[in-house]
């Protein structure tokens, strides 16, 4: 039977109250804001990842640090697959070569706007008031030469297309020129089309493009035409040289972001620290293609693989493709993770604030870590809304009389304001040592109202993984279980010295007072079954467990003090040894009493 993810399987357990995220949250998307140094990575970006892999989820993860390969290796083993890591950097993806071969009717379109994308991340491309004419211009000019370059069944290369775009005539002339029509690879490729066979719509694409080269590609001005041509080979120079030209254009696919479909895990590992702009043109590469294969699938049932997309410090990545891939991303199962500082960020790389607001609103489930950005603060203020508070006021005026007259005005206002005032979200807890390992953060959902009744909910994340966790707590139970070893191997080492105290044990347990120990451990039955009922409820959990540390103190002070029996301190050292552990227990509780509004979150079982 083929695995199935259905949409309600749940993902994270928010809080103990049912507060769960699950598959269909996470296909509506998160975006993640944090200050630098908020824990953002290591709390709520580290157990999403988590979940995700631990649910068998595909994906695609963007790497803006060096340190994030080594980070997502580590998640990857953790949760047993690492089996389905692929690392960009040793593996072959000739872009073009797969857009060309995937299926038998090639869109040329698709092709010309991976450049665009390309462009898109390109800062000093769109740092230009012209912007929009040269993506167009950049844009017709991919279009014919793929064109030319198809059907005159040559393979689309970025070689092959730079070998084009430069041996294009730069004037009328030069079509005249027996020397020059012999050595352009531009123009004996159109004469080769020429001579194949075409569909009637084929030879009309051609058409356009024999009429772009020959006619109006030569007349533009010398500047225009410089400008064009740069579109294409400031982007295509860096693919061409070094180990990027063998990953990227050696004509070899080892490496296809439908991998993501059946479970891969692709790593793009360029990061922008050692790669500069190639490892930002890469991400943006792999990420508008493993969109565009998402969107693609054909099977959307509950057997369709979920799979996401991943990028912290996703404003080195972001395009205006997201905001519309993120509008259909539910329906075709990708989830996308997006995480950066601060709200300015996405308005500085996309420039345009209705395309930021419309990728914001659509990446539904919003997690705001410890923030100093005002703007960022503010935002997130006002999307979590306003409510209506009623201020009351007194005023009292004394008037000068012999019998000192007062007078007292009371008065009521009602206005609107924040339900989460903006500084909240800058004093947030930041994790580390200090913080007890706790990334403060405050989550909002579109729509969603919590179990808190709220429209908001306070956790904390653990910084330490869950690994990690549950290896201190195998830690912890060990140590206990040595202490307990000690204290039986000590209660023995008393009985066998001295014989007569094992009968003497026997006969007080048997006899004498021995309706109180019959009493009590039938309360302690009953104590325990109610607890194992109520422990999910805090306050009553916390103080059963502080009345059974009582309880156990009294009892080990009873037989202290006033029992006959000999064998007195083997039952008083057991009665320590459990006392110790339930302070223990308690005092990791605790916490609670004063810490009550913030829950925990944790991956939910497979």
């Amino acid at each position: 039977m083929k695995r199935q993810w259905k949409l309600d399987d749940k993902l994270l357990k928010f809080s103990s109250k049912g507060d769960y995220f699950t598959i269909a949250d996470a296909c509506e998307g998160i975006q993640v804001f944090g200050g630098i140094g908020s824990g953002k990575t290591s709390g709520p970006l580290q157990i999403i990842a988590k979940a995700y892999l631990k649910h068998g989820f595909g994906g695609l993860v963007l790497c803006a640090k060096k340190e994030e390969t080594a980070t997502w290796i580590k998640y990857i083993q953790q949760t047993g697959r690492e089996d389905d890591i692929i690392r960009l950097s040793e593996s072959s993806f000739d872009f073009l070569k797969y857009e060309s071969n995937r299926s038998d009717e090639v869109h040329v379109e698709n092709i010309a706007d991976i450049f665009l994308q390309i462009a898109e991340l390109d800062a000093a491309n769109r740092s230009s008031s012209g912007d929009g004419y040269w993506l167009r211009a950049g844009k017709q000019l991919l279009r014919n030469t793929i064109t030319l370059l198809l059907m005159s069944n040559e393979d689309v290369t970025l070689e092959n297309i730079s070998k084009v775009v430069h041996s294009a005539p730069e004037k009328k002339e030069f079509l005249d020129n027996e020397k020059w029509r012999n050595s352009s690879y531009c123009y004996s490729l159109a004469e080769r089309v020429k001579t194949l066979e075409h569909s009637s719509d084929a030879k009309k694409d051609f058409v356009l493009a024999e009429r772009y080269f020959f006619n109006e590609y030569p007349v533009l001005d010398p500047k225009t035409r410089s400008n064009i041509v740069s579109f294409f080979t400031t982007m295509a120079d860096g693919f061409l040289r070094g180990k990027i030209r063998k990953i990227f254009c050696d004509g070899k696919v080892d490496l296809q972001p439908d991998m993501c479909m059946q479970g891969k895990i692709i790593l793009v590992d360029l990061s922008l620290k050692e790669y500069r702009e190639i490892g930002r043109y890469a991400a943006g590469i792999l990420k508008y293609m493993t969109q565009l294969a998402i969107e693609r699938r054909e099977d959307i049932s509950d057997t369709a693989r979920p799979v996401f997309i991943f990028a912290d410090e996703a404003h080195y990545f972001i395009t205006s493709k997201d905001q519309e891939f993120q509008t259909t991303a539910r329906s075709v199962r990708g989830c996308t993770v997006f995480a950066t500082q601060n709200y300015s960020n996405y308005l500085k790389e996309l420039k345009d604030k209705s395309t930021v607001d419309s990728l914001l609103g659509n990446l539904i489930t919003k997690a705001f870590c410890q923030n100093g950005d005002h703007v960022t603060n503010e935002w997130a203020a006002n999307s979590i809304g306003k409510e209506i508070i009623t201020r009351k006021s007194t005023s009292k005026k004394a008037y000068a009389s012999l019998i000192g007259n007062m007078h007292k005005t009371n008065s009521t206002s009602e206005q609107k304001d924040f339900i989460l005032e903006p500084t909240n979200f800058s004093t947030l807890s930041k994790g580390k040592k200090i913080n007890k390992y706790k990334v403060g953060c405050i989550l909002w959902r579109s729509g969603t109202l919590w179990k808190n009744r709220q429209p908001f909910l306070k956790v904390k994340f653990d910084q330490r993984n869950q690994s990690e966790n549950k290896s201190n707590d195998v830690y912890t139970y060990c140590l206990y279980g040595l202490a307990a070893l000690s204290a039986l191997i000590l209660s023995a080492f008393m009985l066998l010295k001295e014989p007569g105290n094992i009968s003497y044990l026997i006969y007080y347990y048997t006899h004498g007072i021995n309706h109180f120990y019959l009493q009590a451990v039938a309360i302690a039955l009953v104590s325990g079954f109610v607890y194992l009922i109520i422990s999910k409820i805090s306050y009553i959990a916390i103080i059963s467990k502080a009345l059974l540390i009582t309880f156990l103190l009294l009892n080990a002070g009873y037989l202290y003090m006033f029992s006959p029996l000999k064998a007195a301190d083997t039952a008083l050292i057991m009665n320590i040894y459990l006392i110790a552990f339930f302070c223990y227990i308690f005092s990791k509780n605790l916490s609670t009493i004063t810490d009550r509004e913030w829950n925990t979150p944790v991956i939910t079982e497979v």
